[in-house]
């Protein structure tokens, strides 16, 4: 789901961690939350993620995000999306927990295929930030709500709905880069 990573504690001690997976046909929905009550470093094994994008809704406590040389502070107040192969690592605080959007790196060239009917598409990294007030993070609340409502559901609960939900994932790629500064 998750790639593998190096977890260092800065200062604390851990109590618990916690990982919550949903499965949304072929999008990922996680609750996670790395080692309460110690402050953590968390390095990916592979230094970027490797074939998917991460939308990161933090849900309380800080953190700080280092991506591509930049430093950004992380709190529930923005959205963040991490894209791949590019430098990543970060550190949270005790009480850190965040919600993640798994999506797997094909569906953002799928979708500007289609939406620009050529052959090739280009490496694709976005702006890490999406401010929760922007016309794309509007754009994408729709679809999440979708996405948790559908979470867990099986094919034979209800078709018309699996059927949809088949194509979140290409909806939510379209809206990243309609939306999304890249």
């Amino acid at each position: 789901i998750l790639n593998s990573y190096r977890l260092q504690v800065t200062s604390g001690r851990i109590l618990h961690s916690r990982l919550d997976l949903l499965p949304c046909g072929g999008l990922s929905l996680l609750k996670l939350r790395h080692g309460y009550g110690a402050d953590l470093s968390i390095d990916p094994d592979c230094q970027c993620l490797d074939g998917y994008y991460l939308l990161v809704l933090p849900t309380q406590g800080q953190a700080v995000f280092y991506f591509d040389g930049q430093r950004i502070e992380v709190s529930p107040n923005q959205a963040f999306l991490i894209s791949p192969d590019r430098r990543f690592y970060f550190s949270v605080s005790h009480d850190y927990e965040q919600v993640l959007l798994r999506l797997d790196q094909p569906a953002i060239p799928d979708a500007w295929r289609c939406l620009t009917a050529q052959e090739q598409a280009p490496d694709i990294c976005f702006d890490a930030v999406i401010p929760l007030y922007s016309a794309g993070w509007q754009a994408l609340l729709p679809m999440l709500q979708w996405v948790i409502r559908c979470s867990g559901m099986s094919q034979d609960q209800n078709i018309a709905q699996a059927a949809l939900l088949a194509q979140t994932e290409m909806l939510v790629a379209t809206t990243l880069l309609l939306h999304q500064p890249h």
